[in-house]
């Protein structure tokens, strides 16, 4: 499989890429080096130094006809969103719509990362289900949910075949030392120099974080999840209808790993609502999870909150909609009965004088 990889030199996007190189698949990194390292890049994968905001990336696209975009370049900073909105919807937005719309064009397929966390905003429900409103409270998060619509419609107007993978805090080797997710690198160093690891509050806070190599078998996996789809793009597919857990054996995957989203899946959180488990490095992390489309049994990882179905909900305020509607049908029919019995009265005893 021909892959493109945009942000590939950053983190978690070197990550993907090298993992696709030891599959095998011929890999493409896209990445302008902004934030991004050349000693993070594979050498058995194919650079071209590009911005995204360039013409010439959608251009690349359309002449390389890739099988498959894994998309990670990104204006990741939500500080940097806040005080520059309008770069944050340059990149995040405009310049991921012109590579969507490439993809579209050549029939490649598109994975999506997203974010978890600044999706929902100011949650008052701890830990967050994926069934919560998703009301971001940044330019960064409103940009993340504004292009999962973007490719939500390009799906049903153009075809095309996405998935939308939303991370957690990612942590792990390359990382950058800023950010939510980089305390983890901030204390690992700090304890391998012997100083002392500063903590901002009471140390009560807590925060959901997945490693790395986890979300990049979400990826591979999400990668090979919607090849079948692929050859029926003309058929209306009922992946969804599939149970999740028969999906997961299918995929080589354990419980607490992530499966992808296919057609007609919502967008998926990866790292939220797991019960913490120790990774390899004996780090408290969490794991994927995913959810159904409305009308299937939701998978709910054991340990975590479950959000209700809104099917569910849907199709009973639907009948009770119903039922009022009819109650007010036959109020309204009696009324109109009555209302005629009482004009004919004064008629009827007339004539009988």
């Amino acid at each position: 499989m021909k892959v493109m990889v945009t942000g590939g030199a950053g983190f978690i996007g070197s990550h993907v890429a090298d993992a696709l190189v030891r599959a095998g698949d011929r890999v493409i990194v896209v990445d302008d080096l902004s934030t991004g390292f050349r000693a993070n890049l594979n050498p058995g994968a194919e650079f071209i130094e590009c911005d995204i905001r360039d013409p010439r990336a959608a251009d690349l696209v359309r002449e390389e006809r890739p099988d498959a975009i894994c998309h990670h370049a990104a204006q990741m900073s939500v500080p940097r969103s806040l005080k520059e909105p309008m770069l944050d919807v340059d990149v995040n937005v405009r310049a991921s719509l012109q590579l969507a719309l490439a993809a579209a064009e050549t029939g490649a397929r598109f994975l999506f990362a997203s974010t978890g966390g600044a999706l929902y905003g100011d949650a008052d429900v701890l830990p967050t289900p994926e069934s919560y409103p998703a009301w971001p409270v940044s330019p960064y998060g409103a940009g993340k949910l504004a292009f999962e619509h973007y490719l939500h419609a390009l799906r049903l107007s153009l075809g095309l075949d996405y998935v939308v993978l939303r991370y957690g805090n990612v942590f792990g080797p390359r990382q950058n030392p800023h950010g939510e997710a980089g305390v983890v690198a901030i204390f690992c160093r700090a304890l391998v120099s012997g100083s002392y690891c500063a903590i901002t509050g009471d140390g009560r806070q807590t925060r959901d974080y997945i490693y790395v190599d986890d979300v990049v078998a979400a990826c591979l996996a999400a990668l090979r999840s919607i090849r079948e789809p692929l050859q029926r793009r003309n058929r209306t597919p009922d992946l969804g209808q599939r149970d999740f857990r028969a999906d997961r054996r299918r995929l080589g995957l354990d419980r607490q790993a992530c499966a992808c989203r296919r057609q007609g899946w919502r967008a998926e959180d990866v790292g939220a609502g797991l019960a913490p488990n120790l990774n390899r490095a004996g780090l408290a992390t969490s794991g994927l999870t995913a959810r159904r489309p409305p009308g299937h049994r939701a998978v709910v990882p054991r340990g975590s909150r479950a959000g209700g179905s809104s099917h569910t909900g849907m199709s009973r305020l639907g009948i009770r909609i119903l039922a009022v509607g009819a109650l007010a049908l036959i109020f309204a029919a009696a009324v109109a009965t009555a209302y005629r019995l009482y004009l004919l009265q004064p008629h009827a005893s007339l004539a009988t004088g």
